[in-house]
């Protein structure tokens, strides 16, 4: 009872269900939030939408996001696609967006904006994995607003750049 946080006996099945199938053991529900089409859930190690069909993000791959509140919805962009936003309205936060920021905060190690050439950045970082037995950082480059990592010379640069840094920091 208490690892569903409130969560409704048949969503938290299925979450069940879904977490056991991508190897993971019984959820702990910290926060959860319902919307009109699906509900999110926050679990220690990322947040999980659902119920048709159930996905997770891990807190990790979360680049940046939040909680609009005029809109309702909860946003965020990964680090492996920034360029997409994901999007979800949910009527009923309850205490996932506040869940959300700490968790996505708690991830975060090392994060610089980086000027390549020009006006042209990118943004590394290192995260940490908040899964039960993680160690070690994961290194990322993301594109600024308007770096086209798909230009070898710029993809070149922000490489180097990302050695640079992770010689200097030792994770």
């Amino acid at each position: 009872m208490f690892d569903r946080g409130g969560l409704p006996a048949e969503l938290y099945d299925g979450l069940s269900a879904f977490v056991a199938e991508e190897g993971g053991r019984r959820p702990r529900v910290l926060a959860w939030g319902q919307g009109p089409d699906a509900v999110a859930v926050g679990l220690a190690d990322r947040l999980v939408v659902g119920p048709e069909p159930w996905r997770a993000v891990p807190w990790h791959e979360i680049q940046r996001g939040g909680w609009d509140f005029d809109t309702r919805t909860l946003r965020w962009r990964t680090v492996s696609d920034p360029a997409t936003e994901e999007k979800l309205a949910l009527e009923n936060p309850g205490q996932l967006p506040e869940l959300f920021r700490e968790r996505v905060e708690q991830t975060i190690v090392l994060q610089r904006t980086v000027e390549l050439t020009g006006s042209k950045t990118v943004i590394v970082s290192a995260r940490r994995s908040l899964a039960p037995g993680a160690s070690g950082v994961i290194w990322s480059v993301s594109p600024g607003r308007g770096t086209n990592l798909r230009d070898p010379a710029l993809a070149e640069a922000a490489e180097a750049e990302l050695a640079h840094i992770r010689a200097d920091w030792a994770f």
